[in-house]
């Protein structure tokens, strides 16, 4: 099986998480130091400092948290795994189609008279293939 995956995209998406993760965490721990700071009298304007780096320490946790999430685990390569054993006939797409995984593979294993046609296995919901559908039927007209 080939398999073809757009490692520009999840190495900027791995970057994006790890760093928006650390940079979060640090303005949390700088909120935590400020607000403490904040309790003496002569300080405490600078609750409202501690209030914004506690809001985008926050923010920026959470936003490196789903990119850790969508992009470590890296199901693509547990999906390429358990489509070892096909041939160079079948060709896996990682996050280089209009879905995250396309599978294309020859028609034939449906039976005879499928041969010479394409397979696609494309793992949406009916409204999102549909539109696919549609795409790839206005790409092959203009051909």
């Amino acid at each position: 099986m080939r398999l073809i995956t757009d490692q520009k995209l999840v190495n900027r998406n791995l970057w994006i998480g790890k760093y928006s993760f650390y940079a979060g965490m640090a303005l949390l721990v700088v909120a935590l130091i400020v607000n403490f700071m904040a309790l003496r009298p002569e300080n405490q304007q600078w609750v409202v400092y501690a209030f914004a780096a506690f809001l985008i320490g926050f923010t920026l946790t959470n936003v490196g948290t789903f990119f850790n999430n969508r992009w470590g685990r890296r199901p693509d390569k547990g999906l390429a795994d358990a489509l070892r054993g096909l041939d160079d006939r079948y060709t896996l797409y990682n996050y280089r189609l209009g879905a995250a995984h396309v599978l294309v593979g020859p028609g034939i294993v449906f039976g005879a008279d499928w041969d010479g046609f394409v397979r696609l296995a494309w793992l949406l919901p009916d409204d999102q293939l549909v539109e696919g559908l549609a795409r790839m039927a206005g790409a092959v007209r203009g051909l």
